[in-house]
């Protein structure tokens, strides 16, 4: 098998974790989708490259669907790095430029590969639930609270049940099931295109979360707080495992 994985997660991609070095080729992508186009997240690009390449991220977006709004990206992302008041601080997210960290971009990378004649094992490990939760528009029907864009999400364990009110922690779980429908579409988009190439019904095919978040839960090691550090309820513990085998067999099995 050529093996392949698809990731813009630091602690997949560096080699020191060990998950990285094993792979034939390792995809990343700092592009998101936005309005349509491609432009350059410089937070994914910070992490996979280096913060100070400030040439190479201007390079980058030059090759982008939208240079200007890839610079402007930047430009935003640099202001939340000073001291400036808080309506500036990257705690805090535009509404319509962010929510896809590069799953998009990933998959119509893999698209591409699927021509290939000898079999293929391929990874996709997603960040598009995790904080800070950012469904893009058109995925946020869970979201009632006009004042979403305001909740600052970083760093989520400072959040405490007492401290931040029912109304934050309502706001912010919504935020969470909006990211998740999002990214629910994008694993539609890849089953399609391994049906699209007659790939599907060939293929195993298995779904899995790490981990979900908490959201103020009693929990028998920390004190309700949000997010997936420190913790072992049954909102951090109770996640998905599905699995599609070659030729349909096993449907509609539970285990």
């Amino acid at each position: 098998y050529r093996t392949e994985l698809y990731t813009n997660n630091t602690y997949m991609r560096s080699d020191e974790f060990g998950f990285a070095p094993p792979f034939d080729e390792v995809f990343d992508t700092p592009m998101v989708e936005s309005g349509g186009d491609l432009i350059l997240n410089p937070m994914i690009h910070a992490k996979v490259k280096d913060r100070g390449d400030l040439s190479g991220y201007l390079r980058r977006c030059l090759r982008t669907d939208d240079p200007i709004r890839s610079i402007g990206a930047g430009v935003l992302h640099k202001l939340g790095e000073l001291p400036l008041p808080r309506r500036f601080q990257s705690t805090r997210w535009d509404p319509e430029w962010w929510g896809d960290d590069g799953a998009g971009a990933l998959i119509r990378r893999f698209q591409r590969q699927l021509n290939q004649e000898e079999p293929v094992f391929a990874l996709f490990n997603f960040l598009e639930s995790h904080a800070p939760y950012c469904p893009p528009p058109g995925f946020r029907e869970f979201v009632d609270s006009q004042g979403y864009a305001s909740v600052a999400q970083t760093p989520l364990w400072q959040y405490h049940v007492e401290e931040s009110g029912n109304e934050t922690l309502r706001v912010l779980r919504d935020l969470y099931d909006g990211c998740i429908r999002y990214l629910d579409s994008r694993t539609k988009t890849l089953i399609e295109n391994l049906q699209n190439h007659r790939e599907f019904e060939d293929s195993l095919v298995l779904i899995a979360g790490d981990h979900g978040d908490g959201f103020g839960e009693p929990g028998e090691c920390r004190d309700r707080c949000i997010g997936h550090t420190g913790g072992i309820e049954e909102e951090l513990l109770h996640v998905p495992l599905l699995a599609s085998f070659p030729g349909g067999e096993h449907t509609g099995e539970k285990v």
